[in-house]
């Protein structure tokens, strides 16, 4: 049985390495392959972490059919290479992760009912993600906060918990739940090209959209309403260059291009029937606790206004269909968003006025008055401090 980190070319070599020390054979990666390949005995070999999309890890497996190969990896194109079938592990059960948090937290007694009620808030709230998880446990069993108080501590130091690595880890993985994510980014900054470039920029938008059912007829429908009409200089400063470099045809290659590569490292999931994009919770939030103040403001207009441009005045049945597909994302983009920063006299005034209206329409066609009203109230006071 063998086991290879997977996670680098360096780290496969010196796995394989230490396969020929204790095999007694020549260090050559031909020839342990060569010898895997030839020998009698069965064997097991397992890549561990191949999560680099730059890799093709089929370069390192001996041929025949005596060993067995597993690859662990949050790449789904390595499905390329299964010959018997895969297993992707989306997410612990919710009593899973209740057993998984109270262990890691050292408590004895799991069938409390008091604190698997507790603790189930927190694993909800962590999305059930295994790492985040241990993380929590390590941050209670260290004092940092009691069970009881984790998911206010959680919202008011977020950051703080989820790149807090545990001292007395019972795993050889290096990473905090943060820190696995940004070694992505920075895999993906690596590469120096125009479609990560592009993915990167994209991530930034899915941060401000909801997390769930981000579908490419947003971007089609905004594409097609912004190509009729010109926009003023301070709009164009807030819009994504190389979505609008293309005017005489709608092309969703750039975009499925870039989302294939951030869901190349699992930082995205595409469904298979609907290919609606959509991100893990932590992921989520990840992604907008990485960029600055200034970064924040920007990318959440860039989102308000992408989201506003593709919505249209027409009235047919799929239109209000598309519109009501809109309301998670519109309110999620506007929590992020000040009244200060919509309504506020100044540069792209107009433009700021004309998105809250259609975000207001689909409050209104989905049955959302109350928001509908508060926002409507906002646009009349912002009109008459413009107009009189």
């Amino acid at each position: 049985m063998f086991w290879v980190d997977g996670s680098s070319e360096q780290s496969i070599e010196q796995g394989f390495s230490k396969i020929a020390k204790s095999c007694q054979i020549e260090d050559d990666l031909l020839s342990i392959r060569t010898w895997l390949s030839n020998i009698s005995q069965q064997w097991l070999l397992i890549f561990d972490n191949a999560d680099d999309p730059s890799i093709d890890i089929s370069h390192y497996f001996p041929v025949g059919s005596r060993g067995v190969i597993i690859i662990t990896t949050r790449n789904p194109e390595c499905k390329v290479h299964q010959t018997v079938g895969s297993y992707e592990f989306a997410g612990m059960e919710v009593e899973e992760a209740v057993d998984l948090l109270l262990k890691a937290i050292g408590t004895d007694d799991l069938s409390s009912q008091a604190s698997r009620l507790m603790a189930r808030n927190i694993v909800t709230t962590l999305g059930n993600l295994s790492l985040a998880i241990i993380q929590a446990g390590a941050a209670i069993r260290q004092k940092l906060c009691r069970l009881e108080d984790y998911c206010g501590t959680y919202r008011r130091r977020r950051q703080e918990l989820l790149s807090r690595a545990p001292t007395q880890a019972r795993s050889d993985y290096k990473y905090t739940v943060y820190t696995t994510w940004e070694v992505s980014v920075n895999m993906i900054e690596g590469m120096s090209n125009e479609v990560a470039s592009h993915a990167l920029e994209l991530l930034r938008l899915f941060s401000f959209f909801h997390f769930d059912g981000i579908s490419e007829e947003i971007f089609r429908q905004a594409w097609e309403n912004t190509t009729r009409q010109p926009c003023s200089d301070w709009t164009a400063s807030y819009q994504v260059d190389w979505f609008h470099k293309d005017v005489s045809r709608w092309d969703p290659y750039h975009i499925r291009e870039a989302i294939a590569l951030l869901s190349s490292f699992s930082l995205i999931q595409v469904d298979g029937l609907t290919n609606n994009v959509s991100i893990h919770p932590l992921v989520h939030v990840w992604a907008r606790d990485r960029l600055g103040i200034a970064e924040q403001e920007k990318w959440s207009f860039t989102t308000a206004l992408l989201l506003a441009a593709s919505i249209s005045w027409r009235q047919k049945t799929s239109d209000y269909g598309f519109r009501r597909s809109l309301i998670s994302h519109i309110t999620t983009c506007i929590s992020f968003l000040t009244p200060e920063a919509l309504f506020v006299i100044g540069n792209g005034e107009e433009e700021r006025l004309e998105s809250a209206r259609k975000f207001i329409r689909v409050f209104v066609e989905t049955g959302q008055w109350q928001k509908a009203v508060q926002l409507e109230e906002k646009v009349l006071e912002a009109t008459q401090r413009t107009l009189g």
